[in-house]
């Protein structure tokens, strides 16, 4: 009984977290280059390019109570990159 209810638990906790991001994975490194259409981010398995959009929401830290501007990114930068339904970017956060 217990196992049985462990598995359900981590699957409702798994499918929340599937569902919470679109089903795709944060893109999480330093900013290798960038532009007003796509942001190349450099991660431990190579770089990853992710296109921007007009309705990319950047912030500062990891919540979305401190909003930040496009302006303020730069090559070497930390950034964790948080990609939609779409593929393109939803949240950029920065240091």
């Amino acid at each position: 009984m217990k196992r049985r209810l462990l598995l359900l638990s981590l699957t409702a906790l798994l499918t929340i977290n599937v569902f919470a991001h679109a089903g795709h994975k944060h893109v999480a490194g330093t900013i290798a280059a960038f532009s007003a259409t796509e942001i190349v981010v450099k991660t431990d398995a190579g770089n990853t390019t992710v296109p921007l959009s007009a309705s990319t929401r950047y912030y500062h830290g990891s919540g979305t109570s401190h909003e930040a501007k496009p302006e303020e990114l730069r090559s070497g930068m930390r950034v964790v990159v948080h990609p939609g339904a779409n593929g393109r970017a939803a949240e950029v956060h920065i240091p």
